[in-house]
């Protein structure tokens, strides 16, 4: 296991590199400011490939932990329900530009049923 990893259950690997880990547990939520920012530059992008009649769409690839996390030691556990991610996606349902969003975690989550 490297630095920018660690080892949970069953020998799970995790990669805990740009702040992953803190942002998985809740403890790097963006500011208003970093997600009125996110917001408007994903509004400027739809915006632009719609005038040119493309659909943009941002889709999620969620991280191991969040797909995983039984799988994480109990230290390294979430702290809140809450995550970046869920804040931006928020965001953007607030200002209605929730339609370009695909969020796999859900449909992965139901997918791996009791397997990991």
């Amino acid at each position: 296991v490297g630095s920018q990893t660690i080892r949970g259950v069953d020998d799970a690997i995790f990669f805990v590199g740009n702040e992953a880990l803190e942002q998985h547990r809740g403890r790097a939520p963006w500011s208003e400011e970093q997600l009125a920012q996110a917001c408007r530059m994903l509004a400027e992008r739809n915006a632009a490939l719609a005038a040119r009649g493309i659909p943009y769409l941002l889709v999620v690839a969620p991280d191991k932990m969040s797909i995983f996390p039984e799988l994480l030691p109990t230290w390294a556990l979430p702290l809140s329900e809450r995550a970046p991610l869920d804040q931006l996606l928020e965001a953007l349902a607030e200002r209605g530009l929730g339609d370009i969003v695909l969020d796999l975690r859900p449909i992965l989550r139901a997918a791996k049923g009791g397997r990991h």
